[in-house]
């Protein structure tokens, strides 16, 4: 808010460190790229503090020098001012070394809590398979029974194009394998699909439930999604046949000459139920290839 801060002197160490060319000018910082734009707010807030209160302040800050980042704790003390000019002085401490294993903690704590729910999930649901979907690499890590079941090997990169561009996944099916995976990487606490796959070496598509849970890191971001997978494939058969065979009774009302369920994938006749206008024995004598050339002898006939 108009409030320039420009460094009057620079100690031998501190140009060690930052460099010759380091910026007296405090908004070069962030034009140059020094430090990132919450940092920059930050900092400059701190010292607007120190210089309103006249009391010593302290924070924690990452520059970017040299291509490398590196963290800094600064305290801030106030020297002497008045309305048009305040003196503060600025200590640097590196803590770089001090944030890199912090980091390596916490990564180490999220991993761990991740395997935990893993496990737990699993054990929970014995008759699924699991895989991990790591939403920051965009990446699958399949267990032993996973590559038993679609064929993934290891890690699969580039998910969910890959599975698409794989040829993996129904065509009709490719949205819904989509949008699963951006729910995962919104955040979204639980989503589920029922996808048709191909199984390893097969040709034909089969029916699997995909069902993910997500995992956090310790500032609340999505860190990997458990996955299970499950063939219901048989379940699905069952259904249709339910609902084909339902559809068949509806067609068979007072009225009704023939009704006759035919497997086009197969090219066979499954059911024939006709009216008295058949003899029983008929349903024997059809073949996928002469059901009109038999239907229109008996009908002519009449």
């Amino acid at each position: 808010d108009g409030i320039n801060a420009t460094a009057l002197r620079m100690n031998h160490a501190f140009h060690n460190v930052f460099g010759h060319d380091f910026p007296a000018d405090f908004a070069t910082l962030l034009e140059k790229q020094i430090v990132g734009k919450d940092m920059f707010n930050m900092l400059f807030k701190q010292l607007i503090i120190v210089a309103s209160s006249e009391e010593s302040s302290e924070c924690e800050c990452r520059f970017e020098l040299n291509g490398c980042s590196m963290w800094f704790r600064i305290r801030i003390q106030y020297i002497e001012g008045n309305e048009e000019k305040h003196i503060l002085t600025m200590l640097f401490s590196d803590i770089t070394a001090d944030k890199i294993t912090e980091n390596a903690l916490i990564q180490k704590e999220t991993e761990t809590k991740f395997q935990e729910k893993f496990v737990e999930i699993a054990l929970n649901s014995a008759n699924l398979i699991a895989w991990e979907y790591d939403i920051n690499e965009h990446s699958i890590t399949t267990r032993d029974g996973l590559r038993d079941l679609i064929g993934f090997k290891g890690e699969v990169l580039n998910v969910p194009q890959s599975i698409i561009d794989g040829k993996k996944v129904h065509q009709e099916d490719i949205d819904k394998l989509k949008e699963i995976h951006e729910k995962m990487d919104r955040g979204i606490v639980y989503a589920e699909s029922m996808l048709r796959m191909r199984a390893i070496g097969g040709t034909d598509y089969r029916h699997y439930n995909v069902r993910y849970t997500n995992t956090y890191d310790a500032e609340d971001k999505p860190y990997k999604a458990i996955g299970l997978v499950q063939d219901i494939s048989a379940m699905q058969e069952i259904r249709n046949n339910y609902f084909i065979e339902m559809e068949f009774n509806k067609s068979l009302q007072s009225d009704t000459i023939a009704a006759i369920m035919m497997n086009l994938d197969q090219r066979k006749i499954e059911k024939f139920r006709g009216s008295e206008l058949f003899p029983k024995e008929l349903e024997s004598k059809l073949t996928y290839d002469n059901l009109r050339e038999v239907l229109m002898e008996y009908l002519n006939d009449d």
